[in-house]
């Protein structure tokens, strides 16, 4: 049967009726419908997979970047908040060591002061080698002013461990200072008790106008 139609074809004699034409054109036209749905799919899809590539790829850097961004933010507000709690705690420091040596040295001045009026009484103390345990004992009102300075220079003693740690050098030679000003004033023969007071007190007042000056410094306060 296909011999036949093979050799009419062959001879160009061959007719198809007009309803197989319209079949052949719907078949072409669906085809090439198909062909283009197909190619404007996989275009599509092919689109869609690297914009989904890319939507993943920039969700991944997104991500990277918050989280260096927390980082970093977490890293600032730590130093800011030890930058702030170092100069509250510097300010402490510095506030008790200078209330401490006005107190000191107001207590050693009243003393002082007190040798000039009581000479008859402290004649003693005021030109011979003379101690604090001798004023204590001529002069017994002098032992609250002394004992004003004992609690003052413990005070100073209880901070210098947070001030070798925390202030500046300059702070730290003026407590250096103050010690060695008061070790010289009570251990050295041969003075009056008056000559101690007035070695302690230039001692005294040297170390607070010397931790004022630090304090600028450290604390960044700017000189009126």
């Amino acid at each position: 049967m296909n011999e036949p139609i093979a050799n009419a074809i062959a001879g160009g004699t061959f007719h198809l009726e007009w309803q197989s034409y319209l079949v052949l054109l719907a078949i072409a036209f669906v085809g090439g419908a198909l062909g283009s749905f197909l190619s404007t799919y996989w275009r599509e899809r092919g689109k869609n997979y690297a914009t989904s590539v890319d939507l993943d790829r920039i969700t991944e850097q997104l991500r990277r970047t918050t989280a260096v961004t927390e980082e970093t933010k977490a890293q600032v507000q730590k130093a800011l908040w030890w930058s702030q709690e170092s100069w509250k705690r510097k300010y402490d420091l510095y506030h008790d060591l200078i209330l401490a040596c006005e107190e000191i040295g107001d207590a050693l001045w009243e003393a002082h002061g007190d040798i000039q009026t009581f000479q008859v009484q402290g004649g003693a103390l005021f030109s011979q080698p003379s101690t604090d345990e001798d004023a204590k004992r001529l002069l017994p009102h002098h032992k609250p002013l002394l004992d004003i300075e004992d609690r003052g220079l413990e005070r100073i003693r209880a901070a210098a461990i947070g001030a070798q740690l925390l202030l500046n050098d300059q702070a730290n030679e003026a407590l250096a200072t103050l010690r060695s000003v008061r070790t010289q004033a009570l251990y050295i023969a041969n003075r009056s008790y008056r000559k101690r007071l007035e070695t302690r007190m230039d001692g005294i007042v040297q170390c607070k106008e010397k931790l004022l000056a630090a304090a600028k410094v450290d604390l960044n306060v700017a000189a009126p």
